[in-house]
């Protein structure tokens, strides 16, 4: 399966939810030929790595994992988006009808006073300029809401055409209907992300999580954690007895009051990363994230029949809890890590 960047054995592992080895039997498996019989979880991961097998409507069946594609109209609004967003961002102030400093002039006027004069002739101009860009981009483009916004961003510079001779009161109300086209082009062209791009970053966190797991079967099998408990009962007796020894009157000072607290802090920080170490369990963690990598599997072949945006849409949205949950699988692991490690270097080995 390396389009759903997926380790086989790991995906397999995650369809046997009894842990005996064989797929769970709630899973049908319509495969002859290829997988007959009670299926091993070894078997299982083979046919998956030879791209034999694949699941549909939650059954395995013959077949390669299909491979999510890059939808057209994605494209075309990311490039429209990112004209629209430059746009708002180069004139944008907070108040759309007026122009950013680069268009404003100081002046006193015949009281003394500092006033702010606007050059609206010249903001049109170049807020024309940037919206004939997107109605280009837009136009280039076939797909319906590309269409959409290129008659948009036509109809705003037809409507507020302006030069200098032919003032007549109006160009802060053409400025900021022209600005409103802008920004509202930039929030209606936000796309979702490529189904491809879903479907390998459903990979890519199961994969960082497996590194993860990894590292804290590293941590936990590290010889230095044989005899770490009395270690660190050790480490925290001493430490007490240094709060201990700490004379009366520095207690009663600032200086002894921060001096204990630091002290202390330090065998809570002891008892609690050993309590990590001895809860750690770096299998029980494997098999949370071996259902995880099914469950991706399983969502992630549905970026292949996204082929529109609010299929690409639904897509993203089934993806992202299985890639919040991997994710957190990560980061536990990470933590736990992180502390037996920070544990061993305390109490030493």
């Amino acid at each position: 399966m390396p389009e759903l960047n997926l380790d086989p054995r790991l995906v397999a592992r995650g369809l046997d939810r009894n842990r005996d080895g064989f797929v769970h039997d709630n899973i049908r498996v319509a495969a002859p030929g290829l997988l007959d019989g009670p299926v091993s979880v070894e078997r299982l991961a083979q046919a998956l790595t030879n791209d034999q097998v694949r699941l549909s409507q939650g059954a395995i069946v013959p077949g390669k994992a299909p491979v999510a594609g890059q939808l057209p109209e994605i494209k075309a609004l990311r490039a429209i988006n990112r004209l629209a967003e430059e746009a708002v961002g180069f004139f944008g102030t907070g108040n759309a009808q007026y122009p950013g400093p680069r268009y404003q002039q100081s002046y006193r006027d015949s009281q003394g006073i500092i006033r702010t004069r606007y050059l609206f002739g010249q903001a049109i101009t170049d807020l024309r300029t940037r919206l004939e860009a997107v109605r280009s981009v837009a136009a280039s483009y076939d797909d319906f809401q590309s269409r959409t916004i290129a008659r948009m961003a036509e109809t705003a510079l037809r409507q507020n055409n302006w030069d200098y001779a032919l003032d007549n009161g109006t160009a802060q109300s053409r400025y900021a209907a022209l600005f409103a086209t802008v920004h509202n082009i930039a929030q209606t062209s936000v796309t979702p992300a490529q189904p491809a791009e879903t479907q390998k970053a459903l990979g890519d966190i199961v994969s960082r999580a497996r590194q993860a797991i990894a590292g804290l079967e590293g941590a936990v099998q590290d010889p230095a954690t044989k005899g770490a408990e009395s270690r660190a009962a050790d480490k925290v007796n001493t430490i007490r007895k240094d709060v201990e020894a700490i004379p009366t009157w520095q207690k009663v000072l600032l200086f002894g009051l921060i001096r204990k607290g630091s002290m202390q802090g330090r065998i809570k920080d002891i008892e609690r990363d050993l309590a990590t170490l001895k809860a750690a369990n770096p299998g029980a963690r494997l098999d949370e994230l071996a259902t995880l990598a099914a469950r991706a599997w399983e969502v992630g072949q549905q970026g292949a029949e996204a082929a529109s945006l609010e299929q690409a849409e639904r897509f993203a949205r089934e993806a992202e809890p299985v890639r919040k949950e991997a994710d957190q699988v990560r980061r536990r692991s990470d933590d736990q890590t992180e502390a037996i490690r920070k544990l061993l270097k305390t109490i030493g080995s």
